[in-house]
C-alpha cells in the first residue's frame, strides 16, 4: 500500500529486517520520513507505525526538516536493522548513512553515527575515499559485526569489516574498483555497474 501519514509508506525501496516482528521501509520518494520498527509487532495487514524518522510527525514532509542534523533525512532509500536493534539508513540526498545504535523511542529522534560525511550539519557530496559516499547510494546491509554500502554512482560496494564506531570512519574494503578513489563501471569480473 502506498500512502501519506500512519498507516502508509511512500515508494518502498529495499529494506532488512531481523525477524517477522518488526518491520521497516525506506522511501526514495515524498515524504522524506521512514516509519520504524510498530510495537507490538505487525499482526494484521495496514498496521500503523508507532514512530517516524526523519519527521516530527506522520504528517510533515520537509526535506532535511529544520536544517541538515542528525535527525534530518532526505530521500531515504534503504534501511538495515541489526539483531540489537540498530537502524541503518541510506540518506541518498544528503550523501550519507547514518545509525541509530539502539531502536529509536520516539519520532524524530536523532541518529547516533554518520557516514559519507564529516558531521550531521554536512551534506554535500565529494570526491570519492574511502570514508565518502556519493549520491546515488542504493544499498545496505548491517550483519553480524560487519556493514556494507552500495554506492551506485561510484559502481562500488564498501565494506566495514566491523560495525562503525564513530563517524565518518573510510570502508575497509571496496568492491568493483581497484582502489577507493576510481569510478569507472567495469564489464570484467572485478567491476561493477551501478550496484544495488
Amino acid at each position: 500500500d502506498v500512502g501519506d501519514g500512519v498507516g502508509g509508506i511512500c515508494t518502498p525501496s529495499s529494506n532488512s529486517a531481523p525477524d517477522a516482528g518488526s518491520i521497516d521501509a525506506g522511501s526514495i520518494d515524498a515524504p522524506p520520513d521512514v516509519g520504524v520498527m510498530p510495537v507490538p509487532p505487525i499482526v494484521v495487514n495496514h498496521q500503523p507505525a508507532e514512530l517516524v524518522l526523519g519527521q516530527p510527525d506522520f504528517t510533515a514532509d520537509i526535506i532535511n526538516n529544520g536544517g541538515a542534523s542528525a535527525k534530518s533525512l532526505q530521500n531515504p532509500a534503504s534501511i538495515s536493522v541489526t539483531g540489537n536493534g540498530s537502524i541503518w539508513v541510506l540518506d541518498v540526498g544528503n550523501s550519507r548513512a547514518l545509525q541509530w545504535t539502539s531502536a529509536p523511542q520516539a519520532n524524530f529522534s536523532p541518529a547516533g553515527r554518520v557516514l559519507g560525511q564529516s558531521d550531521f550539519a554536512s551534506i554535500a557530496s565529494t570526491s570519492p575515499t574511502a570514508a565518502s559516499l556519493g549520491n546515488f547510494l542504493s544499498g545496505v546491509s548491517a550483519g553480524g559485526q560487519g556493514l556494507a554500502i552500495a554506492d551506485g554512482q561510484r559502481n562500488r560496494v564498501l565494506i566495514w569489516n566491523h560495525s562503525p564506531t564513530f563517524n565518518n570512519l573510510g570502508a575497509d574494503i571496496v568492491l568493483g574498483q581497484p582502489d577507493f578513489t576510481s569510478t569507472s563501471f567495469g564489464t570484467a569480473a572485478t567491476g561493477l555497474r551501478l550496484p544495488t
